[in-house]
């Protein structure tokens, strides 16, 4: 979906008439906050990068190929066909203090978000693939340019009603998480997220908490709202 398409749904779902008082900077302040939500929450648009190692380093700076990469949004990586787990960064600097081996990296751990650790050291530049939840399209609030919306199809409409709506009408407020609408956005969001398989890894040895999940508002802000 493109983002004039975008906006007509948007307003379509909170004025029922074909005008607006909402300006169009207004309205993607909306769908930019509640998809950005939606996309991490669910995962459900992810894109996947390949990165040379750096052989015979256990630090790996991934900054000339993920310099948007924040470490929540990684959901896989392997070397060919094998799996790299994820594991915490305590569990990782014990095993490189323990052992000093060169071979093929099982385990990663972010130390930064453009600072990566492995384990064994690599003994070759190996190409490491990394799967990561795709983030929201750039686009700045108010744009004529045509944006097309990474959002699947299947789901933007049912996001932009219940969770831009509610937005767009309460802005940041107590009464936007209150709302019917936004409740029924909380419900979607767990629907989709309970999809299978959706690109996303289940056999990570470390499983994320909740509150690593992001499943919350928390650092979701409107900008110039």
């Amino acid at each position: 979906m493109f983002l004039a398409e975008a906006r007509e749904v948007l307003t379509s779902s909170v004025l029922h008439v074909g005008q607006t008082d909402y300006s169009k900077a207004k309205q993607d302040h909306a769908i930019k906050f509640a998809l950005q939500i939606f996309l991490r929450r669910t995962r459900c648009d992810t894109t996947a990068t390949d990165f040379t190692m750096t052989a015979g380093s256990a630090t790996q700076d991934v900054t000339s190929v993920l310099a948007d990469f924040m470490p929540y949004q990684m959901v896989g990586a392997r070397i060919g066909y094998k799996d790299v787990d994820l594991r915490n960064l305590k569990e990782l600097l014990r095993e490189l203090d323990e052992s000093s081996t060169s071979a093929r990296p099982t385990m990663i751990a972010w130390e930064a978000k453009n600072s990566a650790l492995v384990h064994p050291v690599p003994d070759s530049a190996y190409t490491l693939r990394i799967t990561r939840i795709a983030p929201l399209v750039e686009f700045d609030p108010g744009t004529e340019q045509e944006i097309e919306l990474n959002v699947p199809e299947a789901f933007v409409r049912d996001a932009l009603w219940f969770g831009a709506g509610p937005a767009l009408v309460y802005g940041e407020s107590g009464s936007l998480y209150a709302s019917e609408g936004w409740r029924r956005f909380e419900a979607l969001m767990k629907e989709v997220a309970g999809l299978a398989p959706m690109g996303v890894g289940s056999t990570w040895k470390v499983r994320q908490s909740a509150g690593q999940l992001n499943w919350g508002t928390e650092g979701a802000r409107f900008s110039a709202w």
